[in-house]
C-alpha cells in the first residue's frame, strides 16, 4: 500500500445534544445508583447512539476511509462508559474500523450526559498543536467535586499521530508526536466544560521529525509533568500544582512550577502561583 501524506482524524467539537424528555428519564434512571454493572441494556446503548450527532457518524466514516481502500466502507461507532455518578455518565464513543488488521487503531470523542439537564454534552479534546493525524484514546482518571460543580470529572486523554497505513515514509510523516493530558471536566446543573487540560508527557522521536508548526509547544524532545491535589475539608478539589521538566534535544533539562487554583466564579482553574525557572531558561505553558 502506497505511503500517504496525512490521515483525516476524529474531528473534535463542543456541541449538546438534547434526548427527547422521555429518553433522558430513561437515561438519568438507569445511571442512577444502585447502577447495574455489565454491559448497556440493547435500549439506553441504542438512545446513546441515535443521540450522537449525525456529523460524528460522517467524521467516523471520513477518517477510516482515509486509512486506505482495504479499510473504505469498514467504519463504525461503539460506546462505552467511563463512570457513573449520581445520575450523570461519562462516555466514549469510539470511531474505529470492523476489520481485525485495523483492531488497534481508533479515535474517540468524550461525551457527560447530565441528568439534570437531560443534556448529552460532547467535549472538543483538541490543542491548539494537533493536527489532521491525531487520534485521541480517552480514560477516567477519577470522578471528583468541585464547588459548584459537585459531578465533576478528571480524564486521562492520549494524543497521539500515528497512522495505520504502511511504509517507512508515512510512519517518518505521522510518529511525530504524543502526548498524555489530564482534563478536568467542570459538570454542574448549568454548563459542563473544560476547568484544565494539562500535558503530563510529551515525546517526540528525534530532531529528523521536528517541524516548525511544532516550536511553539512541543519543541523539547521530552516532557514531563508530575501533578499534586489540594483538596479542603468536605473533599472539593481547590488546585493543582504541576512540577514539569522539559527535556530539549542536545540541552540540559529544564525545570518548573505551576499551581492552578480553582475559581468558582468563572469554573476554571486559574494560574496562582507560577515558579520561574533558573536564569536562561524558559517556562513552556502546559495548558492546551
Amino acid at each position: 500500500m502506497p505511503a500517504v501524506a496525512a490521515t483525516v482524524n476524529l474531528s473534535q467539537s463542543n456541541q449538546a445534544v438534547t434526548p427527547s424528555a422521555a429518553e433522558a428519564r430513561r437515561l438519568a434512571a438507569y445511571f442512577t445508583p444502585p447502577y447495574r454493572p455489565g454491559p448497556l441494556p440493547p435500549a439506553v446503548d441504542d438512545i446513546l447512539l441515535r443521540s450522537a450527532p449525525v456529523e460524528l457518524h460522517t467524521a467516523c466514516a471520513a477518517m477510516v476511509d482515509s486509512w486506505g481502500a482495504t479499510a473504505r466502507g469498514s467504519a463504525r461507532i461503539s460506546l462505552r462508559i467511563l463512570a457513573i455518578a449520581a445520575g450523570n455518565a461519562w462516555l466514549a464513543y469510539r470511531c474505529d474500523s470492523r476489520l481485525p488488521r485495523f483492531e488497534n487503531e481508533y479515535s474517540e470523542r468524550l461525551a457527560a450526559f447530565t441528568a439534570a439537564r437531560g443534556t448529552l454534552q460532547f467535549i472538543d479534546l483538541a490543542a491548539p498543536e494537533d493536527t489532521r493525524a491525531t487520534l485521541y484514546h480517552v480514560g477516567i482518571a477519577n470522578t471528583l467535586k468541585l464547588v459548584g460543580a459537585e459531578n465533576s470529572a478528571a480524564l486521562v486523554v492520549f494524543a497521539v499521530n500515528s497512522s495505520p497505513l504502511d511504509g517507512a515514509a508515512n510512519h517518518a510523516a505521522h510518529d511525530r508526536l504524543s502526548e498524555n493530558r489530564f482534563v478536568v471536566i467542570a459538570n454542574s446543573a448549568s454548563a459542563t466544560k473544560i476547568a484544565l487540560a494539562l500535558v503530563t508527557a510529551r515525546v517526540q522521536p528525534g530532531a529528523s521529525t521536528r517541524e516548525a508548526s511544532h516550536s511553539a509547544t512541543s519543541n523539547g524532545e521530552e516532557y514531563r509533568a508530575a501533578l499534586r491535589f489540594g483538596h479542603d475539608l468536605a473533599g472539593h478539589l481547590t488546585a493543582v500544582t504541576a512540577y514539569h521538566r522539559d527535556q530539549p534535544l542536545g540541552a540540559r533539562p529544564r525545570f518548573g512550577v505551576i499551581r492552578y487554583a480553582w475559581n468558582p466564579a468563572t469554573r476554571t482553574f486559574e494560574v496562582a502561583m507560577p515558579v520561574p525557572l533558573p536564569p536562561g531558561g524558559r517556562r513552556r505553558p502546559l495548558a492546551n
